[in-house]
């Protein structure tokens, strides 16, 4: 009796022991792929950030030649926005 005791106990520690290294290889796998996936993000977000910083540098140039070209033609207001004309319709 004790001999089929002893043989259930090893079958289930070997079950367990498979379900254990089974287990492991899949979260393994799993992380390596979790990895390759958060190395790519970081890289595009690198990219993204040096898109962004490259273009808000650029467009804050652009804003500062037309508010200068704006101040140029604008010699009566210093630091107003000229006025809107405003079209009538020809009578």
């Amino acid at each position: 009796h004790r001999g089929q005791e002893a043989a259930s106990w090893a079958q289930v520690h070997q079950k367990l022991q498979d379900f254990s290294c089974g287990t492991q290889v899949e979260l393994e796998r799993e992380r390596a792929q979790l990895l390759v996936r958060a190395t790519m993000a970081e890289e595009q977000l690198s990219e993204l950030q040096e898109y962004v910083d490259q273009h808000l540098g650029r467009y804050k140039q652009e804003i500062l030649r037309l508010r200068k070209l704006m101040g140029t033609q604008d010699a009566g207001g210093v630091g107003t926005t000229p006025p809107i004309k405003q079209r009538h319709p020809r009578t």
